[in-house]
């Protein structure tokens, strides 16, 4: 949590590197994580530019985008991150939850799925401190919470099921 001492850092490593698009996204997350979007912005598409293949990069802008209740355009970001690299199971989550958002509801748990086939503890954890940023923020937690505990129940997680439907009544 001390993003002025890594956005430091990690701009001294650019020096040396200026077309390193992971040190370009890391500043950019520090930014965002300090509160500066327009900043976070800049360093999003530096990276992205330095490489065209780094979805990281674009789901981050897609994160920008979400933080500011501008779903479409977030939806937009997340789905050039999966066209990029559709094996991101964090990308398919934070396009679950923009759909979901904007109450695209079959979309938004076709995408939880996804995510979760990816990886099965993609709703277990927050990666704050890897390359790209999430945000689990949602309207109506009673029904995400039902809806999760539907998605585990398919895969067979009868545990992760019965938690989610919990969280769901107690909503």
């Amino acid at each position: 949590k001390r993003y002025e001492l890594a956005i430091d850092a990690y701009q001294a490593l650019s020096k040396k590197d200026p077309k390193n698009a992971s040190f370009l996204n890391t500043i950019g997350i520090a930014y965002l994580n300090l509160g500066n979007p327009q900043m976070a912005k800049k360093f999003f598409e530096r990276s992205f530019k330095a490489d065209k293949t780094y979805s990281s990069a674009v789901n981050n802008l897609g994160m920008i985008w979400y933080q500011q209740n501008n779903y479409r355009r977030a939806i937009r970001e997340y789905q050039k991150a999966i066209a990029i690299d559709p094996g991101q199971a964090g990308t398919h989550a934070n396009l679950g939850f923009a759909y979901y958002n904007t109450k695209k509801y079959p979309q938004a748990v076709a995408e939880f799925h996804k995510a979760l086939e990816i990886d099965p503890q993609a709703f277990e954890r927050n990666d704050r401190a890897g390359s790209m940023t999430q945000d689990r923020t949602v309207s109506n937690h009673g029904l995400f919470y039902f809806l999760m505990a539907r998605e585990y129940a398919q895969f067979g997680d009868a545990e992760k099921c019965a938690n989610f439907l919990r969280k769901s009544l107690d909503e």
